[in-house]
């Protein structure tokens, strides 16, 4: 598709931006320039809490081959590839609160991979339910 970009007048290729012009990243919809993070509350010990996580990086990597590796006690990175999506990031937790902070997987993935990580982590946090029973894979 060719669109004449009235900002430079000039003819381009992409229909949304011209490299020529003066469009900011940042006015795009959807654009973002930043990771993927949010926090997670949780109630358990924080050795319990590590147990758990544990289980779900055994599950991540055996389940859909995302890599875990702890940093120490309180971080782990991960890494790999789902479907289309690359992801990369690193979690840490300690005094009853869990931060994720990850690769931006795009306006189309967001939303769902926020999602599957909060349910991920709603279920593998869940005091109610024993550590052991966990999946793993």
């Amino acid at each position: 598709m060719i669109h004449r970009d009235i900002s430079c007048g000039n003819l381009c290729r992409r229909a949304f931006l011209c490299a020529s012009s003066e469009v900011s990243p940042e006015s795009i919809p959807g654009y973002s320039a930043g990771p993927m993070q949010f926090d997670y509350p949780y109630e358990i010990l924080d050795s319990e809490a590590r147990t758990r996580l544990e289980a779900l990086g055994d599950y991540l990597q055996n389940r859909h081959g995302i890599g875990v590796v702890w940093n120490d006690e309180h971080k782990a990175s991960f890494s790999g590839r789902y479907l289309v999506v690359k992801i990369e990031g690193t979690l840490t937790f300690g005094d009853g609160t869990l931060q994720f902070r990850g690769r931006d997987p795009g306006l189309l993935w967001r939303k769902k991979a926020i999602a599957y990580l909060q349910g991920k982590l709603a279920k593998y946090l869940d005091p109610s339910t024993p550590s052991e029973t966990l999946p793993r894979g």
